[in-house]
């Protein structure tokens, strides 16, 4: 979960860092009078609601029914055995 969460903010910034690349390549120095802030608030937004959808659709496409039963991740014999989501079959 916490590799899905990290994934998503990092898109979210994605917008952002790319219009900080292209401002750097274009004038070879960032100055802050240079961001344009409409452009920069939009980026900001499109950013985040890319990353809200992206996070929904995650959890629409590999959610589990919410009556199944979930078993951590647990050791045998030293070695780690993944946690997993056990689904009722009715």
């Amino acid at each position: 979960m916490f590799k899905i969460i990290i994934l998503h903010l990092l898109l979210a910034v994605l917008p952002l860092f790319s219009y900080i690349v292209y401002l750097y390549l274009r004038y070879q120095n960032i100055n802050i009078s240079r961001f344009d802030k409409k452009t920069t608030y939009i980026l900001i937004v499109s950013g985040l609601l890319s990353a809200i959808v992206l996070f929904y659709t995650t959890a629409l496409i590999y959610g589990s029914d919410a009556n199944s039963t979930y078993t951590p991740p647990y050791i045998v014999n030293g070695k780690i055995v993944s946690g997993e989501v056990n689904e009722f079959n009715n």
